[in-house]
């Protein structure tokens, strides 16, 4: 059977193809209301969009301002951006009606009442363009109210027209409200006539104007600012306790409450019945991640962190539990001040637990390090080890490994090549005698990928680290591993494999909502191409994975992405541009003092220097480059210098036969 964690991607991926398939003609696609899309929802536009450029297609979203981005969902062009290979993105701002329209408007829903010139201009007013506003006030004045007892807003208007309902309809108009803005109708009629009512013909002809049939079973409210100001009419304990009531009416007609446990943990909760509350949410939780759903999994896990906190006898351990991973999911989605958030409350309830202070202390590390904060990863894994200094127990050597995995990664984006080895080979060793498989796995993918960039790779430590990912059920690594088994078929001159490879990296880790990590696959797909001759192909998948990267708080890699884009243009003769974009590149790397990435752009200006015909300016600009590369350790950019430098040395031979044999030897 299909692995749980794949089958959302998997039918989002399905559905996207079907589409494609059937709708090969031109099509208009409307969307309305896109504010109350779901996730999965999403995630198939987003699909669809990614694309829309390649199809005969027009698709236009609506949705409440503020809604809609002011690019487009995968980071491509901007507002009215039609080069080639980029979305082509209208933006239209609906403003408010004009008094024209306005008073058109009303003239037209007032027509059988006797309104005065003075009195349609006093509605016009109003009504400030809102048309539901207008069209709320018009049939106010219609049934008869004066115009200048009329509400000053559409919530205060849509309160007074709840108000003028009959009880009986104004009681199970606010009933319904608890259950949500679309619900069951027999649902509603198990909640209502515990309390001497019904939902007949009759009180659904009265409630019509603001509930309307979504199908023979189900009920919905016409418009959200009604359902939300028939919620806020409830009063506070009624309200609690029709929450309740409605937890149990839906666990009673479920086959499986389980199903709705997102549901039932929002209405256990609001009833104050917390260990409901918890149980719901924490399975909710459970199931979400087994899908990757990282948004809906963060949203439950608050509720149950907010459950926990009332349940005195709950064990410590599982609300930290619900800490860590509400701190990873808030990781894999960008936000990572609120995962530091969620880590820090963690730390406090396991002080004076040396063993679980060290893992929460990693996971702060693998977060900063995660952000590209080197520095406050290795102070972070400095206070961790200090923790389990005397403990050799199986559990701490499995924690001591993957704290110094995680400061080898820093060290490693350092440019400090020889504490990264030291770091890397301990972490091995530790993770060996641990017999932890997932620890083992992650010494063994970083050793491997340090490997690869000092050129001495052993492709079968690869293999073995993706098997133990495999193994264990990390999906979010075996994307890294699978990514440094496609640098080394780059490496080894297998350009085709190596696209494909990074291609199912990429797959791998939106398949479990990890935007941070498919950011920086896009990344080297691109630079595949890029380094392929590939540009016109690699620079609108690069204006994508900046916006991308930038989203998901990666910042740090936007400067690389921007230093391929300025390669792929060199590649496409637009120099200008490039060195003008390269050149402040530039200045962000000797900024944020990364060395490796210094001497890459200088190696990317030398061959905007050699395709505008400047030899001696690229000469100059590796030889710089060069001097970084040796002065701070950051061996694994030389190839990339020395052969900028060996081309332009070749364009100046006829110049001197020095030169020549300089060339040769560089």
């Amino acid at each position: 059977a299909m692995a749980q964690d794949f089958r959302r991607h998997r039918l989002v991926e399905t559905t996207a193809t079907l589409i494609e398939r059937v709708m090969t003609q031109p099509v208009l696609v409307v969307l309305d209301d896109v504010q109350h899309l779901d996730e999965a929802s999403t995630e198939l536009l987003g699909r669809l969009v990614r694309d829309v450029s390649e199809r005969p297609w027009l698709i236009v979203l609506a949705g409440r301002a503020g809604v809609l981005p002011r690019e487009d969902p995968q980071g491509g062009g901007s507002e009215g951006d039609h080069t080639p290979g980029h979305l082509q993105v209208e933006r239209l701002e609906v403003p408010p009606l004009d008094r024209a329209a306005a008073l058109a408007l009303l003239e037209n829903a007032v027509a059988d009442a006797a309104l005065t010139r003075a009195e349609l201009d006093a509605l016009v007013a109003r009504g400030e363009g809102n048309p539901l506003f207008l069209r709320s006030l018009a049939q106010a004045a219609r049934e008869g109210q004066r115009i200048s007892a009329l509400p000053e807003t559409l919530d205060a208007l849509v309160a007074s027209q709840l108000d003028r309902l009959e009880p009986r309809a104004r009681s199970v108009l606010r009933m319904a409200a608890v259950l949500g803005t679309s619900f069951e109708r027999s649902d509603l009629q198990t909640l209502v006539e515990e309390r001497g009512l019904t939902v007949d013909a009759e009180l659904l002809g009265a409630l019509d104007r603001f509930l309307r049939a979504d199908s023979d079973h189900r009920l919905a409210f016409r418009q959200q600012v009604v359902r939300d100001t028939a919620y806020e009419g409830l009063p506070y304990r009624m309200r609690r306790e029709l929450h309740g009531r409605a937890g149990e009416v839906l666990e009673e007609r479920s086959a499986d409450p389980a199903d709705l446990a997102g549901s039932l943990s929002l209405h256990y909760l609001i009833a104050g019945d917390w260990d409901r509350a918890w149980q719901y949410a924490r399975t909710g939780a459970h199931r979400a991640l087994g899908l990757s759903a990282h948004r809906e999994a963060e949203e439950l896990l608050v509720r149950a962190d907010l459950a926990g906190r009332y349940l005195r006898t709950l064990d410590r351990s599982e609300r930290v539990e619900v800490l860590l991973s509400l701190s990873q999911s808030r990781k894999l989605l960008g936000q990572t001040d609120a995962a530091h958030k969620a880590l820090r409350r963690a730390g406090q309830m396991v002080r004076g637990d040396a063993l679980r202070s060290a893992e929460v202390l990693r996971r702060e590390a693998s977060l900063r390090n995660h952000i590209g904060d080197y520095r406050a990863t290795r102070r972070v894994v400095t206070r961790a080890l200090a923790l389990l200094e005397e403990q050799v127990d199986p559990a701490a050597l499995a924690v001591k490994s993957d704290l110094l995995t995680v400061a080898a990664t820093a060290a490693f984006s350092q440019g400090d090549a020889t504490s990264a080895t030291l770091l890397i080979s301990e972490a091995e060793h530790l993770a060996e005698l641990s017999g932890d498989l997932s620890t083992l796995a992650d010494a063994t993918e970083v050793a491997f990928a340090y490997a690869i960039q000092w050129g001495n790779p052993d492709r079968s430590k690869g293999e073995r680290a993706l098997a133990l990912f495999e193994q264990v059920g990390d999906r979010e690594h075996m994307a890294v591993a699978v990514a440094n088994l496609a640098l080394l078929d780059f490496a080894e001159g297998r350009g085709p494999e190596a696209l494909a490879m990074f291609e199912r990296a990429r797959q791998l880790s939106a398949q479990v909502d990890d935007a941070a990590t498919e950011g920086i696959q896009m990344l080297n797909v691109a630079e595949v191409l890029t380094l392929m001759g590939r540009g016109a192909d690699a620079e609108p998948l690069l204006r994508r994975t900046v916006s991308h990267l930038t989203a998901a708080n990666r910042g740090s890699f936007v400067p690389i992405a921007r230093r391929l884009l300025g390669m792929a243009m060199v590649g496409q003769g637009r120099t200008t541009e490039a060195r003008d974009l390269l050149m402040d590149v530039l200045a962000e790397q000797r900024l944020l003092g990364d060395r490796g990435e210094e001497a890459h752009a200088l190696a990317a200006l030398a061959l905007v220097d050699l395709e505008s015909g400047d030899a001696e300016s690229a000469i100059a600009h590796c030889r710089e480059a060069e001097a970084i590369c040796r002065d701070s350790g950051t061996d694994w950019v030389l190839p990339t210098v020395l052969r900028v430098y060996g081309s332009a040395l070749v364009d100046r031979c006829a110049d001197d036969p020095q030169i020549c044999r300089d060339a040769e030897q560089v």
